[in-house]
């Protein structure tokens, strides 16, 4: 056990003096019962030396008693009186006011104690703040801000020192429509650009271009969400025209997106895109007959005999014509191998042409020409009983330069099945006999506009 005399103080003794010096003097101590001693001058000088410095609160701490390595506070009394290392204020009793024996009990006088002086008090506000400043702080972040870490954000964004979640990421263009490379892309496609989060719709478009189209031909419309930008072009995207697909180019068009398109934010995308596509190409092809005839039915049911054109200015009649013993009508045949691309988008439009010559008499009085499709077969002698496919109609009805008759909608039909061969033959309808309406046989043509990637 180890004490400072400032604990001892703490502990006085309570003692009274007789009246007259010499007498016994009674103390009690404090640590059980009292000691009874005669009066001695030395022994008085010493009590009255240790209750006048316990008195004037004299620092006695650098002087300890007992064991030195106790961390212990003396113990606390037996006597009810004393309490020792306690908080409370020590008591002492003077004997003035007592009894016959000396000692009355009653406290005379309060001295605070001084507990700064404890040397065993440990302090502990130091580690009890700092653990409720971390606790405070973990309570306030989750309180008061969107995040307390990159953890806390999601879609790839980062936590700021202001505990915002901030969009850090540049964007991106996830697809494009049509693709990079594309071929064959049609007049009225649009473009369309998916990005990967909402841009800045309202600056983005003049960052953006198609070559050869000027910006105010290209309109630009944005979904709800401002991630998707469709773009049109106002006149439709050009083909390439020819004669032959060997001989034409298709239109490339290139599509520009800057790299300082943003997003909603502010971040530039930091990359320039570019793309490109090939528009289809409009061909405009003619054909020449492989095979060009021109009978008259009763020379091939008697003689078999069929008549080819072999030069320009053979003339092909048709009419029918009547005489003493016999008759019959003159009618052309015609075949046509077209061998179209395979890869053919859509026939525009197909065309069968002939020029005409001068009629023999007044043919288109009341007569007219038609035109009808037979299944395909060579012409010979069997063509009197060839089977018709489809009736075509009126190739004329008057004398023109040149009589011409759409055949896209049975040309279209017959390519999409694979057919690459075609046999006509046009024939006379309500004429006159022996009137004839008349074409050069060199001038039949072909003529079928289709779209090639």
């Amino acid at each position: 056990m180890k004490a400072t005399i400032n604990e001892i103080c703490a502990a006085r003794p309570k003692w009274n003096a007789r009246t007259a010096m010499g007498h016994d003097v009674g103390l009690k101590t404090g640590f059980g019962g009292n000691i009874r001693t005669l009066a001695h001058p030395f022994l008085l000088l010493a009590l009255l030396w240790l209750l006048t410095g316990c008195a004037l609160n004299t620092d006695f701490d650098k002087y300890t008693f007992g064991p030195p390595d106790s961390d212990s506070n003396i113990a606390s009394s037996t006597d009810d009186n004393q309490v020792v290392g306690s908080d409370s204020d020590s008591v002492v009793d003077t004997g003035l006011n007592g009894d016959s024996n000396g000692y009355t009990g009653s406290e005379t006088d309060v001295l605070p104690t001084d507990t700064s002086q404890n040397s065993q008090t440990v302090d502990t506000s130091t580690e009890t703040a700092t653990s409720e400043q971390s606790h405070t702080d973990s309570d306030t972040c989750a309180l008061e801000s969107d995040c307390c870490s990159n953890t806390d954000c999601s879609n790839g964004e980062t936590c700021s020192e202001s505990g915002i979640c901030v969009d850090a990421l540049s964007p991106s263009v996830v697809s494009i429509s049509p693709p990079d490379g594309a071929p064959g892309v049609d007049a009225n496609s649009e473009i369309v650009i998916t990005f990967s989060e909402p841009m800045d719709t309202s600056s983005i478009e003049g960052m953006i271009s198609v070559s050869g189209i000027s910006i105010q031909n290209l309109s630009f419309s944005w979904n709800i969400t401002g991630t998707i930008l469709t773009i049109a072009s106002s006149n439709g995207w050009e083909y390439a025209s020819g004669v032959t697909p060997e001989s034409t180019q298709a239109r490339i068009y290139t599509i520009f997106v800057e790299s300082n398109v943003a997003d909603v934010v502010g971040n530039p995308m930091g990359v320039r895109l570019q793309a490109e596509f090939s528009t289809l190409r409009r061909i405009t092809q003619t054909f020449a007959p492989v095979v060009n005839s021109n009978y008259f039915s009763y020379a091939v049911s008697t003689y078999e005999t069929i008549n080819y054109c072999d030069g320009k200015d053979d003339i092909i009649k048709i009419g029918e014509s009547a005489y003493m013993g016999g008759g019959g009508d003159w009618r052309s045949a015609v075949i046509f191998n077209t061998a179209l691309p395979k890869s053919i988008a859509n026939i525009n439009n197909a065309y069968l042409s002939i020029n005409q010559a001068t009629p023999e008499d007044d043919f288109y009085a009341s007569g007219k020409v038609a035109i009808e499709q037979l299944l395909y077969q060579n012409i010979d002698s069997t063509i009197l009983t060839a089977v018709t496919k489809r009736e075509l109609g009126i190739l004329s009805t008057l004398l023109e330069p040149v009589s011409t008759i759409d055949i896209t909608e049975a040309f279209a039909t017959d390519i999409a099945a694979g057919e690459v061969d075609f046999l006509f033959r046009l024939y006379n309808l309500d004429s006159e006999t022996n009137t004839y309406a008349k074409f050069f046989c060199d001038t039949y043509t072909l003529t079928v506009e289709y779209l090639l990637p």
